[in-house]
Order: C-alpha cells, then sequence, then structure tokens
C-alpha cells in the first residue's frame, strides 16, 4: 500500500470519513479542523516513522492526502 493510499485508508476506516479522494480539500470540506490537524501529523509521524520538521508545519501541507503523502515522502528523503 503506498503512502497516499495508507492515509486515505486512515479517513476511511479509523475517522469514517467517506467520499474524500486524495485531492478533495479537507479543511473547505469541513473534514479537518486545527484539533484534528494535530492528529495528523501525531498519525502521520507515527505510521511512516518520521519527524515532520516545524518549518513543514504549514497548512498547505495537510490541506489534501496527497499533499500529506507528498510531505512524507519529501520528509522520508
Amino acid at each position: 500500500m503506498d503512502t497516499c493510499q495508507k492515509i486515505l485508508t486512515f479517513f476511511i476506516e479509523e475517522k469514517k470519513i467517506s467520499g474524500i479522494t486524495p485531492d478533495t480539500d479537507l479543511f473547505a470540506g469541513g473534514y479537518v479542523n486545527s484539533l484534528f490537524a494535530l492528529e495528523m501529523v501525531l498519525f502521520l509521524e507515527k505510521t511512516f516513522s518520521i519527524k515532520i520538521p516545524r518549518k513543514e508545519m504549514r497548512r498547505e501541507n495537510f490541506t489534501t492526502v496527497q499533499r500529506m503523502a507528498d510531505l512524507v515522502e519529501r520528509v522520508q528523503g
């Protein structure tokens, strides 16, 4: 399972959020708020064994599943 699919599966199976795609704007769609964004950071760090640098903690890195996957892959190097 690739990075994007793992994150999408988290939303669908763990958070019971359906009808989203890798490119759905999660903030605009009301699926994510600032507290949930923090939970996403913890999920990404734990699931992918990474530490997201402070400079990457920008809203635009968390607006879509695809952007989160891109962030993970960038941090992994």
